[in-house]
């Protein structure tokens, strides 16, 4: 699955107002006042007897006539304009002992430890820093129009953590408007100390290889603001992070052409009680948590006393629900060398969750399938819809590229059907900037008919381009919940901004064809939402289950499983399938038995 980190957009106004200028640097020389620094004078020496020559002797200091050295620099404190070198001193409830600046500056300051910011009461000079701790007391450093670097101004905005419509409600640099009501934070902190912090919240640095951030530190949920859940990291401590329940529509879980089974909790250990016919040859058991709260899956009883258990060797199975959160489908046999974990009979599946009501359904296969039907949605495409869909060249050549990937596999496409995503929504996901964002489109999704033949069909999504660090698909299962439609987990995405044009592979290498490349990632990422993983994950961080995949520790071009159609970085040799690959596919319930050229 590829999936991306936090990126951050940092747009900032200027978060201060109420600027009073005490002062301007064109005035004369002022007086001397008291608290002055200023150099010493010597009284002139008495005459004495020496003679006179031709040259004058130097006229006598004057007794009245100051020197002024070390005047304050911009961003230093005040409290008038000639305590300053820019000849300015901003006072008002604002600025905190006065804030010394050089006023009217355009576009750049003469100091080159100070960026000009283009503020609605007048440009003005303020000083650069890095972080809130090189700032004095009662500042922040914020990025600011007009200023290339950040500076410290006034940190009259909200503390990190507090809810915020834009960036400049933010005491920090930055809202993030995505989050439930927004979310004030700094960036590129380093510790707790350049968090933003007026009153007593508990803010600290958290660093992450998308870049650090400050976060509202928490540890339970109730200390959390609504919409937070407390994310634990460690030591007792976790950040208040959004929640990431999403509760599931009655409609969603009522009239499909299988039984939904739900049953209230009283407690967090929870049983799922179903049965396995003698004559079923595979079958998928999708336990969730009505109202999305988290499932830990732990393990399947069978009628012999034995387990299948999700916290041994078949812990690649609960990979779904930590993932996506609230479902864990589940298909028993998972692939060829646990086809002994096949049983008819009573079975009881168990599971943890602090949800209020926990559902159910089985899905059960009498014959392996070798066909795959497709609902493939449009996002904002041009020159491509479902009306042309049908004898588009570049679409049909992509999904005659994903049938010559898997015919080898004795798998092919069944039904094609075509639908448009329209108006606002086709405005917002064309292009898809998040995780969040994907889990949205594929929410769109509607049953395609009322037969379980119909609804047993895979969700695709084209939109027009990716801007998620480098990600072109991603897939909403590992596996997916067949035949459920219209949930945070009913489909895959992808780029098609290759159709009709040339692509380059993911590690490099000659162009390929746009069209070729793009069947490849629906085939990949078709892949992922029947069940099968990455063979290999960057940095040696994980490989599949499956013993006929080679492994690769350190991801190049040397790898041995570079040519497999699951290896995680796109290119155009990244075609074969294995047949232990073939199996898991072939066992899931996605995946039909196709009769007279369609499927059943």
């Amino acid at each position: 699955m590829h999936r991306s980190m936090l990126r951050l957009a940092i747009t900032c106004a200027l978060g201060a107002g109420g600027m009073t200028v005490a002062g301007c640097g064109n005035n004369d020389k002022p007086a001397p006042e008291d608290g002055w620094e200023t150099t010493e004078f010597t009284e002139p020496a008495p005459p004495d007897d020496t003679p006179s020559t031709d040259e004058p002797d130097d006229p006598p200091i004057s007794n009245n006539e100051v020197v002024v050295t070390d005047l304050a620099p911009d961003g230093a404190a005040c409290d008038t304009a000639a305590d300053c070198e820019g000849g300015t001193c901003l006072t008002g409830p604002d600025w905190q002992d006065g804030y010394c600046t050089t006023d009217a500056c355009d576009g750049s300051c003469d100091s080159p430890d100070s960026g000009c910011v283009d503020s609605d009461l007048g440009n003005f000079c303020a000083e650069y820093c890095t972080h809130n701790s090189d700032c004095r007391t009662g500042y922040g450093c914020q990025s600011q129009p007009g200023s290339p670097g950040r500076v410290c101004v006034p940190a009259t905005g909200l503390a990190d953590g507090e809810a915020c419509n834009g960036n400049d409600e933010c005491g920090g640099d930055l809202c993030f408007e995505d989050w439930p009501d927004g979310f004030c934070t700094t960036t590129g902190c380093d510790d707790f100390e350049d968090c933003n912090r007026p009153g007593d919240e508990n803010n600290k640095c958290l660093r992450s290889r998308g870049g650090n951030f400050c976060v509202r530190i928490c540890t339970l949920d109730s200390e959390c603001r609504e919409g937070y859940v407390c994310e634990m990291f460690g030591n007792g401590e976790g950040m208040c992070y959004p929640d990431p329940a999403i509760p599931f529509d009655d409609d969603i879980l009522q009239g499909n052409p299988f039984d939904i089974v739900c049953q209230p909790t009283s407690s967090e250990n929870v049983t799922i009680d179903f049965n396995v016919a003698p004559d079923t040859v595979a079958y998928m058991v999708t336990p969730i948590a009505k109202d999305g709260r988290q499932i830990y899956p732990g393990s399947i009883a069978r009628p012999t006393g034995a387990d299948i258990n999700f916290r041994g060797a078949n812990q690649f199975q609960s990979i779904p629900a930590y993932l996506y959160g609230g479902m864990n489908p589940t298909v028993v046999p998972a692939t060829g060398q646990f086809s002994d974990q096949l049983e008819p009979g009573a079975h009881q599946y168990r599971i943890q969750t602090d949800s209020a009501e926990v559902c159910h359904y089985m899905l059960e296969e009498t014959e392996f399938g070798d066909t795959i039907d497709l609902n493939i949605y449009f996002v904002g495409i041009n020159g491509l819809n479902a009306g042309n869909a049908s004898s588009h060249a570049d679409m049909q050549e992509v999904l005659t590229q994903f049938d010559e990937i898997w015919g080898p596999a004795g798998i092919t496409t069944g039904k094609v059907r075509y639908f448009d995503i329209t108006g606002d929504d086709a405005d917002r996901y064309s292009v898809l900037r998040s995780d969040q964002a994907v889990s949205e489109l594929v929410q769109l999704t509607k049953r395609p008919g009322d037969t379980l033949d119909d609804v047993l069909s895979l969700n695709i999504f084209f939109t027009r381009a990716f801007a998620m660090g480098g990600a072109i698909g991603i897939s909403l299962g590992l596996p997916g919940p067949a035949g459920l439609h219209g949930t945070h987990g009913s489909g895959v995405a992808f780029t098609a901004e290759y159709l009709g044009t040339q692509a380059q592979s993911s590690l490099g290498g000659q162009d390929v064809d746009g069209n070729v490349f793009t069947g490849q990632i629906l085939a990949h990422e078709v892949g992922h939402y029947i069940g099968l993983f990455h063979t290999s994950e960057d940095r040696g961080a994980g490989f599949d289950p499956l013993p006929d995949t080679p492994e690769c520790a350190r991801i190049s071009l040397q790898c041995p499983d570079i040519d497999n159609l699951m290896f995680p970085y796109a290119g155009a040799s990244h075609v074969s399938v294995t047949p232990d690959q073939e199996y898991v596919v072939k066992a899931n319930p996605l995946t039909k038995l196709a009769i007279d050229g369609g499927s059943q």
